[in-house]
């Protein structure tokens, strides 16, 4: 994911690469810390300081809201789903009864 959105954002392999190593640490530092649910704010302080003099700032910033906001989108999709997939089966219990 995050390299395939960095090499589209870049258009540069090597530079889409980095990037992907540099979310992939974000990532960890924000799975870490315990009061932020989801790494919400870490996970893109980590990218921009980890980033910091080795990719444009303009360029990690519009990255990592990319990637909040794909990751966000993701989670509301797997939510919804989960979320029919258990109607139905409250509905079919109903029904069996």
């Amino acid at each position: 994911l995050a390299g395939g959105l960095g090499a589209l954002i870049t258009g540069s392999l090597p530079l889409a690469l980095l990037m992907a190593g540099l979310f992939l640490a974000a990532w960890l530092a924000g799975f870490l810390v315990p009061f932020a649910p989801g790494g919400l704010g870490v996970r893109e302080a980590a990218l921009l300081v980890a980033g910091a003099g080795l990719v444009d700032p303009a360029l990690l910033l519009s990255f990592a809201a990319l990637t909040r906001l794909m990751t966000l989108g993701g989670d509301v999709a797997f939510g919804l789903a989960s979320y029919g997939l258990a109607l139905r089966r409250n509905r079919q219990a109903s029904l069996a009864q």
